[in-house]
């Protein structure tokens, strides 16, 4: 009877012992806790903070202003000046911005002036006046869909004479200038495509035959690549 006794009293003891508590943490309530803070710091991860996206937009707009003011002296072109890749990288990046806040505001047309007079007045010395018009000229081309023709056909002007230029780089570079502005213009109807885009493919692929020199090659070569993206390989047919 005893031994019975202390039997059940053991069997009690164990069952309270493994028995839930009421203060006792719930592991399912938990893990759902946990899972949906990690969640709300991936969100704010991802989407900055409203002050940081106001910060950003005023740079933006202040860099375009200055580079609207006094663009040789922007920090924009100032940043193009230096040898360092990162610097570049950053600057380039700047630039698109800027250049889809002139879109937005309805500054196209004077940016692109402002940068045409940066082409205007090339540095000295040879390496840095390369380093600046091809990032000024990847900068124009971020305003594509935004020019009228008359701002177009006055760019065109100026690209073709960098085709052939002492730099390699710049004239590939006002080639997909040219080429990027083109073809939204062509397709919304500012400027028709058997007009200046097919005479420039036609006077280039002439020029090709009749080049007798490296910078003239380059050139006609230029002007093929420039109206081939704005035409279509078809074109060529």
């Amino acid at each position: 009877m005893a031994a019975t006794l202390r039997s059940t009293a053991r069997s009690r003891s164990s069952a309270a012992a493994s028995a839930p508590t009421s203060s006792s943490p719930r592991p399912e309530p938990m893990q759902r806790r946990s899972t949906s803070q990690s969640e709300a710091r991936r969100e704010r991860g991802s989407k900055p903070y409203g002050s940081e996206a106001e910060a950003a937009e005023a740079a933006t707009a202040a860099m375009l202003d200055e580079l609207l003011a006094a663009a040789g002296g922007s920090l924009l072109v100032r940043a193009l000046v230096p040898d360092t890749k990162v610097l570049r990288e950053r600057a380039i990046r700047a630039g698109a911005a800027a250049m889809a806040a002139a879109a937005a505001a309805g500054k196209a047309e004077a940016t692109l002036a402002a940068l045409e007079s940066v082409l205007d007045a090339p540095p000295s010395d040879a390496a840095v006046a390369e380093r600046v018009a091809t990032g000024v000229l990847s900068s124009v081309s971020r305003l594509a869909g935004s020019l009228q023709a008359a701002s177009l056909l006055r760019f065109l002007g100026r690209a073709r004479a960098l085709f052939g230029g002492e730099s390699a780089a710049v004239g590939m570079e006002a080639a997909l200038a040219v080429s990027a502005l083109l073809r939204p213009a062509i397709c919304g109807g500012v400027m028709a495509e058997d007009a200046e885009p097919l005479s420039l493919l036609r006077e280039s692929l002439a020029a090709v035959k009749a080049a007798s020199s490296a910078a003239e090659a380059r050139a006609a070569a230029g002007g093929v690549g420039a109206a081939v993206g704005s035409l279509g390989a078809a074109a060529i047919g």
